[in-house]
């Protein structure tokens, strides 16, 4: 997961690539230190897929461009518009399920 130093950078790189995971976190939040590698883990393997890390500590607009009000909170982009975000508590089976749902419904062509 590539760690963002800014909103502009992060949005560049939502504008640009075809599927973008955004996972957003806080430097005191307990679970987002735990959940961090685990999402590692279940997006490695995930062809296309650019996964991107946000502290809100160091960019702190970004919880106001992405309206989260709560960490950690994660949020998909299909060629730039969201199309799911999830918050706080995030389970792996829903995570692979909607990359799994939205490669099959792009047929492979974000």
């Amino acid at each position: 997961m590539r760690m963002m130093e800014s909103l502009h950078e992060v949005e560049e790189i939502i504008t640009a690539e075809p599927l973008t995971f955004v996972y957003l976190s806080r430097e005191n939040c307990s679970v987002c230190h735990s959940l961090k590698p685990q999402l590692e883990r279940w997006v490695e393997d995930e062809a296309g897929l650019s996964p991107l890390a946000v502290s809100v500590d160091d960019i702190p607009e970004a919880a106001g461009r992405f309206e989260v009000f709560t960490a950690p909170a994660v949020i998909l982009f299909v060629k730039g518009r969201e199309k799911w975000r999830a918050a706080r508590f995030v389970r792996e089976e829903e995570v692979r399920n909607v990359l799994r749902q939205w490669r099959e419904a792009a047929d492979g062509h974000y």
